[in-house]
């Protein structure tokens, strides 16, 4: 084999070389792009999925806060009418008003 079948074939195997680093480039690039899709889709789902459950929390959250409320509301009302029902005297009424609001209406 002389001179120039020898560079010719150096010439050959590198230009084989640098097509195949090229495609090997390719295949990474793509691969991370594959992932990095593959991640965004993972977190959007999270996100969506997180979103629900805060949403249900929330709404039972709410149903438990107005049972409490609705509670609270049936005992006041309940006590108001035991109060209600009692002659408390007028002077003992204004002593109460007062204590009541003390330092809200002036």
């Amino acid at each position: 084999m002389g001179l120039e079948a020898s560079v010719s074939a150096l010439k050959e195997a590198e230009t084989k070389a640098a097509a195949e680093l090229e495609q090997a480039r390719e295949n990474k690039e793509k691969t991370l792009k594959d992932a990095r899709n593959e991640a965004a889709s993972i977190v959007d789902n999270a996100h969506k999925e997180a979103s629900k459950l805060k949403d249900k929390l929330l709404a039972e959250g709410r149903k438990e806060i107005e049972g409490e409320i609705k509670k609270i509301g049936r005992k006041a009302k309940a006590a108001a009418d035991k109060i209600r029902k009692k002659n408390v005297p007028a002077a003992t009424s204004k002593k109460i008003a007062k204590k009541m609001f003390k330092g809200i209406v002036k």
